[in-house]
């Protein structure tokens, strides 16, 4: 037993540590095509003021942008990498969020990006570099900034202070303003190929086995930052205690298993855990959305298919899409206005039944 303890223990503080600030992440893989990009920018003497780092969450786009942002300040012309020099005093305090030059705005989990944080930056851009040639500001993400926010923002897109690069990270570009779209180069940054999600993988667990890698690359699409907070969450046994459920031919589960569950995901003491929820969910419906239109899927666990076959006959592909926009805006408001996440779960789970009504 306690031989067991000590593995899962080690096991825990592996990912734990895969999980820091991209900042501290100095090696990025499979994202070579966006740095060459930047770095054909850089050496041309023609860089865009503004970059647009696009792409789905955990694939590297704060790590670019804190790679991006580390070359302008230590950086060279004729440079062939992002690579620095780490040792050097700017660096150093780049490293430790106490460079003048640079600054970083990050929205907190569910929080908006306010008028009065966009309006510190356009001063922030107004001033002169303080230690080097550049300013450089880092949004994480502009998908979070207000309707206010990005006008605030606009002006400064428009009109850039000479030698200021702002480095924007966007989950879902489409919700952009598209005058901020237009006003920037946009990088879009592709999921991992097999090769490099499993040395990523391997790197912070290197115990993982091919099968378990399988299973992690399909559930986070391929994101290697979605999959270790997944692998953490031990997210495949909460994906099976979703499936069990429905397993077994049932219309309809057994609604003391449906709050257990929702007991174990919906403590508010531990939002991680209802945030990998939220990522079963989403992989759930895609499963049955896919299986109701006829169309194959890839299992991700033994016996996956046949459950989820079951379940999609309970609507046409139509309903469950209508559903699944619902119970998107639904996991959105929770982390907006705080709602109840044991009910929201419980209510979710109800709906997917023959029949179900979604209580929203």
């Amino acid at each position: 037993m306690a031989a067991k303890k000590t593995t899962a223990k080690k096991k825990a503080e592996a990912v734990e540590s895969s999980l820091r600030h991209p900042r501290d992440t100095l090696e990025l893989h499979g994202q070579s095509e966006g740095e060459s990009l930047f770095l054909q920018s850089y050496n041309s003497g023609r860089l865009p003021h503004a970059w647009l780092l696009t792409g789905p969450k955990g694939i590297g786009k704060a790590t670019l942008a804190y790679r991006m942002a580390r070359f302008l300040l230590a950086g060279r012309r004729g440079a062939t990498s992002l690579n620095v020099d780490m040792e050097s005093a700017a660096i150093h305090r780049l490293q430790a969020g106490s460079h003048t030059d640079v600054l970083v705005l990050q929205a907190a989990e569910g929080s908006d990006i306010s008028v009065d944080e966009a309006r510190g930056v356009v001063e922030f851009l107004a001033m002169t570099p303080a230690e080097g040639a550049w300013r450089v500001v880092i949004i994480d993400s502009i998908d979070a900034m207000n309707r206010n926010a990005a006008n605030a923002l606009l002006k400064t897109l428009e009109e850039p202070p000479a030698r200021t690069v702002m480095l924007l990270i966007s989950h879902n570009p489409g919700g952009l303003l598209p005058t901020i779209r237009s006003r920037c180069r946009v990088l879009k940054l592709k999921p991992l190929g097999d090769e490099a999600f499993a040395r990523i993988v391997r790197e912070h667990m290197p115990d993982a086995d091919a099968e378990t890698i399988r299973q992690y690359h399909v559930l986070s699409g391929g994101s290697p930052g979605v999959a270790l907070f997944l692998i953490e969450q031990e997210a495949l046994a909460l994906y099976h205690a979703f499936l069990s459920l429905f397993a077994g031919g049932k219309r309809a589960p057994e609604w003391h298993q449906v709050h257990a569950l929702a007991d174990q995901l919906a403590s508010k003491q531990d939002a991680a855990r209802f945030q990998a929820a939220q990522y079963m969910l989403q992989y759930w419906f895609r499963q049955v959305i896919r299986l109701s239109g006829g169309q194959p899927i890839d299992e991700l666990l033994d016996g996956e298919g046949a459950v989820l076959a079951h379940i999609a006959q309970f609507r046409s592909t139509e309903e469950w899409l209508r559903l699944w926009e619902e119970v998107s805006d639904v996991l959105t408001d929770v982390r907006r206005i705080y709602l109840d996440r044991k009910q929201v779960l419980i209510n979710i789970i109800a709906a997917m039944q023959p029949n179900g009504k979604f209580l929203n």
